[in-house]
């Protein structure tokens, strides 16, 4: 969040993604910006890779991650996807987007 917040500070369009409801995060204070879309699954690449084409941004920055010790709250799989799969899907959507 706090990437985020120094971008739009610096006058960037920013615009950045959240896996929970907006009104989560406004309860604690970390967004409360237009600019977000809520409730990403960055494991339906299907979806992501049609919100890219939508959002056309010339940067992506990747914050998300599942670490050692949340894998064993999330299952193995998920966190190949998550760790894994995902830089590489965002690596050929950027690499054909150009």
């Amino acid at each position: 969040h706090q990437l985020y917040k120094t971008a739009k500070n610096a006058g960037l369009h920013v615009v950045g993604t959240i896996r929970k409801p907006k009104e989560y995060y406004r309860k604690l204070g970390l967004f409360s910006d237009a600019n977000l879309i809520p409730q990403v699954d960055v494991t339906n690449f299907r979806k992501l890779e049609t919100l890219l084409d939508e959002v056309q941004p010339d940067w992506i920055v990747n914050c998300v991650g599942i670490t050692t010790r949340k894998i064993s709250e999330a299952n193995e799989s998920t966190a190949i996807q998550v760790n894994s799969t995902l830089p590489y899907i965002l690596k050929l959507w950027c690499l054909r987007a150009g």
